[in-house]
This record gives structure tokens, sequence and C-alpha cells, in this order.
């Protein structure tokens, strides 16, 4: 057991966040671990979100660790088009047929959003971030991939308000 009465001065001085920070730090350096964030068993993909980095701003990790052997799956940008070639006007229906389109990929390969380590998401219009964001938290659930959020002036055809670019991996 590490005697950390002399940390005690310290911790009263901080804020409950920073001591929370350290808290973690400490416990990770103890359980001999880089990074309290680390999750999966072995052969699993990891997440990394250190303590000494500011907290991920949505449902993603800062960086995701492949395991050996995995197979890759690369999945092109995907937009809201629905099978019979049709797509909804407005943000919500697009995200979520995106979304559906995703998933209807990584079950052909077998494979599932927790198998996500990155995406690549991209907005036309900066105004449906939060709508976009609630769509894509009720289809990834707990997974959190490694992502990048980008609003562009337009994507590849008019009327595209969404488009998603994403890599999985399974070991």
């Amino acid at each position: 057991m590490t005697n950390t009465t002399g940390l005690t001065p310290v911790v009263d001085k901080m804020d409950r966040r920073a001591a929370l920070v350290l808290g973690a730090a400490a416990a990770s350096v103890l359980a001999g671990g880089e990074d309290a964030g680390a999750q999966g068993a072995a052969g699993a993909v990891k997440s990394y979100n250190p303590v000494t980095v500011a907290t991920p701003l949505g449902p993603y990790s800062h960086a995701v660790e492949v395991p050996p052997n995995a197979r890759w799956l690369y999945i092109a940008g995907q937009i809201g088009n629905a099978l019979d070639g049709s797509m909804a006007a407005d943000i919500d229906g697009q995200a979520d047929q995106t979304w559906k389109n995703i998933e209807a990929i990584l079950a052909s390969a077998g494979m599932g959003v927790e198998n996500l380590i990155k995406c690549t998401h991209y907005l036309t219009r900066a105004d449906d971030v939060a709508a976009y964001g609630k769509v894509r938290s009720r289809h990834l659930g707990d997974a959190r991939p490694a992502s990048i959020f980008v609003v562009v002036t337009a994507l590849a055809r008019p009327g595209i308000l969404v488009e998603v670019e994403a890599v999985a991996a399974k070991a």
C-alpha cells in the first residue's frame, strides 16, 4: 500500500476534477497501465483517453489500438441513400439512413459498430451538428471510435447533408 499522507495538503487545495484526475492517474500507474482510459480484453480493440488529455467532447476516443492479425474493413463514404435510391430531405433522416448503411456494411463483414476504430463525419451545415450528434450517438451506443468531425461547403451532390467514412477492425 502506498503512503498518501504527504499528498493530503496538496489534494485539499485542488479542485474536485483535478483530484479525480490525479486519482485515476495514480490508479492506472498502480495497476501497471499507462492510461486509465484503456479498455478491452486480450485480442480486443483498445481505446485510449489518457487522463493527461482533456476528456473527449463527444462519443469518441482519442486513440484506438488494433491487436495484431486483426481483419481491417475500410468503409467508403456513406450517405443517406436508402436501398430504393430515395433520400430524406432533413438531417435526421439522412443521418439515420447513413448509419443504417454503415451498420449493414459492418454486418455483411461479420462486424458491428463496436468494431469501428475510426470515423470521419462530414456535414454541410453547422446548424445540423447537434441533430446529427443525437443520431450518431443512438447508433454508436457505447462504441467510441477515434473520430473527426468536419463541416464542409458541399458534398458530391446537391442535397446531401451528411457523409461518413469509417474504418473497422476485428481480431
